[in-house]
């Protein structure tokens, strides 16, 4: 009777020890998980920072004569192998469109003179700009998708 005993014990003691090793595992696999979706979040932040920057220089060098930059996309690191894409979707604040230009992304000013205080004359005036940056994470590297959104007014 003795032994049989020890026996039942010793198994129960087995798979008392499976138990423990089977959460610790788990509780460890959950730890890198969140340590890999907090740094592709504070990537995600940065890169929607640098993406807005970029934007206002693509801005700033745009020909406004035929059409307007409404929407500019990049993939980090590079195009081929991504691991996070940004899209900035542009909305003008100004008078006299331009002609190429979507009317969902432009916003009558309704002013008559620019900066200096000269009329405008049915030149394209930009006075603000509305960036709305989007940056997503790749699904086939990742389970589970970071999106990381920012909305700025920028003067450019």
């Amino acid at each position: 009777m003795k032994k049989a005993f020890s026996l039942i014990l010793a198994i129960i003691f087995i798979v008392l020890l499976a138990t423990i090793g089977m959460l610790s595992f788990g509780v460890s696999a959950t730890g890198v998980k969140q340590t890999d979706n907090l740094y592709l979040s504070e990537q995600a932040k940065l890169i929607a920072k640098s993406a807005t920057e970029h934007a206002i220089i693509q801005i700033q060098q745009y020909d406004f004569a035929t059409n307007c930059l409404y929407e500019i996309p990049k993939k980090y690191p590079n195009d081929s192998d991504w691991l996070l894409q940004s899209t900035v979707y542009v909305t003008y604040i100004g008078k006299n469109k331009p002609n190429g230009c979507p009317d969902k992304n432009w916003i009558d000013s309704g002013a008559t003179k620019d900066r200096n205080g000269l009329d405008i004359n049915g030149k394209t005036l930009i006075q603000a700009v509305v960036l709305d940056t989007v940056v997503e994470s790749n699904p086939a590297a990742n389970t589970e998708v970071i999106r990381y959104s920012r909305t700025t007014t920028q003067k450019p």
